[in-house]
């Protein structure tokens, strides 16, 4: 039986056979592999010539020929021409044409009639259908097999050249990247490339031997030369694209890819060089910062037969950079004695160079244009690169916060201005609000919009807002009117407010802003629980589980008990619910009893008759688990008690995780057991923490062995303990930082980590201000700039979300040195909460650190790798007689101090510490270079970062690190540099900022550096 293939079945396809023979049946599968040889095409790329002149107006032409050797018309060609140095730094990442087309298999299916008929239709891999890697790999699979005939094609054809080969090789079984190549290690190569081909006879055909005496001055300098998309070949399979020539003397390549209408493919490339016979390159940094001191050096090559004498000057213009004197003591220590005249002469040997250093000193910010120039003779060549010159300084944020206390009269607030800044860029914002509790409402469109149903999202979609709700009713509030003024309470918040007021505005739709419709997602909240609970009353983590679970039981009968006070639940869905549980919590009491009797047991001497009393005492616990103590606070909060639990939860309360003995301290305080609350308190209150710069309080759980149970939560056990001490201590000091911490820990700005968290958190807020009536009372405070009354803020219950809430004085209003801001209160008895904001640039030398909330510290070390010779260990010879050193390498991490000098060419490790107060999401930490470094890595992407994980974005003047969540902690994040260039340099604060929250953010003090000439560059014999 035949079967005709098509170009639809490339690269392979499965066959099925089934025949029946004397009542039984046969069945035989295979993959057939055609390989796409006739859909692979032949292109050529030829430059019009192998070298131009800078400037030069070329040609590069594709010819596209098919695998018959006929030229290929119509086809669609695209072609780029780019610096061939980019391949250093973005190495090749565009996988061939061919492999992308016709390199990935078919999925085949294979049917088994035997076992469609026993249990329903079946697909099978095929008997060695090769994978992947089979069609790219020659010696490798079913494509090795050419000795039977068996595949002549595809992976042979396209990969079967050396480099090539190996660089796809190491893409697809993720090989180690080659090493990145240092800045300078590009120059080199880009020179030695134009130097062979100059030595072998390649010179320019065009360049006459006594050429003008007009030197031109290159200024254009391109990384990339064209791009075209949309080319198409001729009717002869050619397609030629005009190229003008930039200035850069460099290495093009040229790439082509072509497709056509058939899906035929194929790619080549090709290189040529822009050279000159006499040439001058710079060298120097991609930037400068006010105040750098660099070495700027000219490399003017000879590749002529003669030996000339050359003129070589520099150029510095528009007053950013100017040349320092010859004896300048900035310099000494860097390099050998120079002379830093502007215009000097030289000889350049026969087909050799010279290096002219100049000193020059970054004066101003601005572009700075440095022209440099060579000349002998009749020949010559000049060039010119602008370069930005940064501004010694950087914006500062300082915020500092402080809370008049129910019983205080007023607090102070401290700033300091330095002389050396932007006067008109200086800011101090003051704000001042009776509660910081009240913006936990922005939380409440986040957990309406949540996508997902399980049972815990269904519950917390609707179950929070119905208790924010509730409790702002109670406090005479109405919760749409606070959500619709955008208005944050929070005084530290910074946020950009039209932003802000966008994004908000887009949700309005939320049924959160309307009462009538917020009761209608209850009711339909509740409907969907009530299908999702199993029969026998209990719930699992979604609808249809095989079995109930006590955790999600009591957090949704917990969550229809608070429910029921505002919106109908159907009669029985709670009731079953406690069933259950008080049939759980039976059931686990009757273990714990059971325990009792195995500890008896256990006290008896060892023999047959322990053991077998053991044997039919069967199953027992212990001690009590933070469930039995969720589910007892669950049952007691619906009236139902179990005293034996109860007794069992305080015996083992010291076993308990944190959130557990909050819970039983909650227990405790509801049954008036005061004497056994005492006791647990003071178990829970060894873990407080407090921050008096922040005005927070929290716990610091040890908890690191669990902390992904649900116990281990930390914003959750955060929130249990504000409810607990709001129910019992509600006008403790510590209570309202609690509050604040939380607030401050929304790690999403509004929210908390998950729908739980926030759900916890809201609820426990809610329970705060019920109890406290934070910023229900009548508020006036006057704000004191130096001990001048400078402005009254005055709140209502009816101007909360309305009220101007802040003090603002900018420019030169703000004058230099030290200010006190002092918050008194003119008027009311609650807690008045107060934030400070100073924002300027500074051009203070040195920058000094800044930082609250979050903060950064940087350290840099040279790495140096040494050969350790041990005493035990002797040389050896090899069999040429050649002396061989043993010992072992080691890596020497020396701390570099502000100012230390190091070599060109030594490794600098950067180590920046970063110490959080709060858990914070989405952080961008900026980590600007000495002009004088290159970093180490040249791609950007994912990457480990020390302690932390993010993604590290490479640029011409900093690194930035993208890290999408730090919990509160200290963390290390470290990347490597290069020394390059000479000089003396300043590497401007590491900056660390939550994207999201603005009022978090923290630098580090500026680093300075000197690097000296190497050894090498020394005995170079600069001019």
């Amino acid at each position: 039986m035949e079967c005709r293939l098509t170009r639809e079945d490339m690269p392979n396809m499965g066959v099925n056979a089934f025949t029946v023979r004397n009542g039984e049946l046969h069945e035989a599968s295979a993959e057939l592999l055609i390989p796409p040889a006739g859909q692979l095409l032949a292109p050529s790329v030829v430059p019009g010539k192998s070298q131009y002149r800078p400037g030069e107006q070329g040609n590069v032409t594709i010819q596209v020929k098919g695998p018959d050797g006929k030229p290929v018309s119509n086809g669609i060609v695209a072609l780029a021409v780019y610096d061939k140095a980019l391949e250093y730094i973005a190495r090749p990442n565009i996988t061939d044409i061919s492999k992308t087309v016709w390199g990935r298999l078919n999925e085949t299916g294979f049917l088994s009639l035997k076992k469609m008929t026993a249990s329903g239709t079946q697909q099978d891999r095929g008997p060695g259908q090769p994978s992947f890697q089979s069609l790219l790999y020659r010696n490798y699979g079913p494509m090795a097999r050419k000795a039977k005939g068996t595949v002549n094609g595809f992976a042979e054809a396209v990969f079967d050249s050396g480099a090539d080969a190996a660089a796809s090789r190491a893409l697809a079984t993720g090989a180690a990247a080659p090493a990145a190549v240092p800045v300078m290690a590009m120059a080199a190569d880009k020179e030695s490339a134009e130097s062979e081909s100059l030595a072998n006879g390649q010179g320019n055909a065009d360049a006459q031997e006594n050429g003008s005496p007009h030197i031109q001055l290159r200024t254009n300098f391109a990384d990339y030369i064209k791009w075209c998309g949309t080319l198409k070949t001729d009717d002869e399979g050619n397609v030629a694209v005009p190229v003008e020539m930039p200035d850069n003397l460099t290495t093009w390549k040229a790439s082509a890819w072509v497709i056509t209408p058939g899906l035929q493919v194929g790619q080549a490339s090709a290189e040529f060089l822009t050279t000159k016979d006499f040439m001058v390159s710079m060298q120097a940094p991609r930037f400068f910062v006010e105040k750098d001191i660099v070495m700027l050096s000219a490399l003017v090559r000879n590749r002529t037969g003669k030996a000339v004498r050359a003129r070589v000057s520099i150029s510095l213009k528009d007053g950013c950079l100017e040349l320092l004197p010859a004896d300048d003591p900035a310099v000494k220590g860097l390099s050998a004695d120079t002379d830093n005249s502007a215009v000097r002469e030289v000889d350049v040997p026969a087909q050799g160079q010279v290096v002219v250093n100049w000193w020059a000193a970054a004066v101003r910010e601005g572009t700075a244009a440095v022209a440099m120039e060579a000349s002998a003779g009749s020949t010559g060549d000049a060039m010119q690169m602008n370069f930005p010159v940064l501004v010694h300084g950087m914006k500062q944020l300082h915020a500092e916060s402080a809370a008049v206390l129910s019983g205080e009269q007023e607090k102070t607030l401290s700033i300091s201005l330095p002389q050396q800044r932007r006067r008109e860029e200086s800011e101090l914002v003051v704000k001042v609000s009776p509660s910081i509790a009240l913006s936990m409402v922005e939380a409440l469109p986040y957990l309406a919009e949540y996508p997902y149903g399980c049972v815990e999202q269904t519950l917390n979609r609707f179950l929070p807002a119905l208790v924010v709700t509730d409790t702002l009713k109670q406090l005479g509030l109405n919760l749409g009117a606070a959500l619709k003024s955008h208005r944050s309470l929070n005084p530290r918040d910074i946020r950009n407010k039209a932003f802000h007021d966008s994004v908000m505005k887009k949700l309005e739709r939320n049924p959160v802003y309307d009462e009538a419709a917020l009761k209608k997602m209850a009711a339909r909240g509740i409907s969907s629980l009530r299908e999702k609970q199993l029969s026998n009353g209990s719930w699992g983590w979604f609808g249809g589980a095989e079995e109930g679970d006590p955790v999600m039981t009591a957090h949704v009968a917990h969550g229809l008990k608070i429910a029921s006070n505002t919106v109908n639940v159907p009669e029985g869905m709670l009731s079953k619910a406690v069933r259950w549980l008080k049939n759980y919590q039976e059931r686990q009491t009757a273990l714990l009893e059971k325990g009792d009797e195995y500890r008896k047991l256990e006290q008896l001497p060892d023999g047959p008759k322990k053991k077998e009393a053991i044997r039919k005492l069967g199953d027992y616990r212990l001690t009590a688990s933070a469930t039995d103590a969720l589910v007892y606070s669950v049952l007691a909060e619906c009236g139902v008690k179990n005293l034996p639990m109860e007794r069992y939860l305080f015996r083992d309360r010291l076993e308990l995780p944190v959130i557990s003995q909050i819970q039983l301290a909650e227990i405790l305080l509801d049954a008036h057991r005061m004497d056994d609350f005492k006791k647990v308190m003071p178990i829970i209150s060894q873990f407080l923490q407090q921050d008096d710069s922040l005005q927070t309080a929290w716990l610091r759980l040890p908890n690191e062995g669990y902390w992904w149970r649900w116990y281990g939560s930390g914003a959750a056990t955060q929130a249990a303990y504000l409810k607990l001490m709001a129910k019992s201590d509600p006008g403790n000091p510590v209570t309202a930082r609690l509050a604040k911490w939380l607030l401050d820990n929304r790690a999403n700005g509004s929210y908390w980590d998950s729908t739980k968290d926030t759900a916890d958190c809201l609820e426990a807020l809610s329970a705060y201000l019920l109890q406290t009536r934070e910023g229900m009372e009548d508020m006036e405070a006057e704000i004191l700039y130096d001990g001048v009354p400078v402005k009254t803020i005055a709140s209502t219950k009816e101007t909360l979300f309305t009220f101007d809430n802040a003090f603002r004085m900018s420019g030169k209003d703000l004058t230099d040195g030290n200010h006190v801001i002092t918050i008194r209160r003119k008027k009311g008895r609650g807690n008045i909460y107060a934030n400070a904001t100073l924002s300027y640039f500074s051009l203070e030398d040195p920058i000094p650190a800044a930082g609250n909330a979050v903060t950064v510290e940087r350290s840099y070390y040279r790495i140096r790798k040494e050969t350790v010779k041990d005493g035990s260990v002797k040389d050896t010879q090899t069999d040429a007689g050649e002396l061989v050193s043993q010992g072992r390498d080691l890596t020497r991490r020396t701390l570099l101090k502000n100012g230390d000098v190091i070599a060109s060419g030594d490794i600098i490790e950067v180590v920046m510490t970063v110490k959080t107060k709060n858990d914070v999401e989405y952080l961008m930490l900026l980590d600007p270079k000495p002009a004088g470094c290159e970093s180490r890595e040249t791609a950007s992407g994912y990457a480990r970062l020390g302690t932390v994980s993010g993604y590290r974005e490479i640029g011409d003047e900093e690194i930035r690190l993208f890290l999408s969540s730090l919990p509160m902690g200290q963390y290390q994040i470290s990347h490597r540099l290069r020394a390059e260039r000479p000089g003396r340099f300043s590497a401007l604060p590491a900056v660390i900022e939550a994207m999201y929250a603005p009022e978090l953010r923290g630098n580090s003090r500026e680093h300075k550096i000197g690097i000296s000439m190497s050894a090498a560059q020394n005995n170079d014999h600069p001019q």
